[in-house]
């Protein structure tokens, strides 16, 4: 099972569907629809879903121990900016290894 699936049913036992919706920003029936089934997590709500639940660290190759939500905001930046040179060195070093996280193999677009 997808693992930010798993945590979205976390959260909505935890919390309930109506606020878990409002802190993901979607109506209380796309959770129920994804929570029952009907429908999979898409991109946007799988990012969105780490954002706001998935809080624990991740151990970064090139920056070391990161909170999820700048890990999450390092590879959107490395998936816009790709493998492109940046003019900074560091920069192109993090986004070269955000291409190539584990922690994110499968992670948005549903082969985990």
């Amino acid at each position: 099972m997808d693992k930010w699936l798993t945590i979205l049913k976390q959260a909505t036992e935890e919390n309930g569907v109506r606020p878990t919706a409002a802190r993901l920003g979607v109506s209380p029936a796309t959770i129920s629809q994804i929570k029952n089934g009907r429908y999979g997590l898409s991109e946007r709500l799988r990012a969105r879903v780490a954002e706001v639940f998935g809080r624990e660290e991740i151990p970064c190759p090139v920056l070391g121990l990161i909170g999820r939500a700048r890990c999450l905001n390092n590879h959107r930046l490395a998936v816009q900016v790709g493998g492109r040179a940046t003019g900074n060195p560091e920069t192109l070093r993090l986004f070269r290894a955000c291409l190539s996280c584990r922690e994110w193999d499968g992670g948005f677009d549903g082969n985990e």
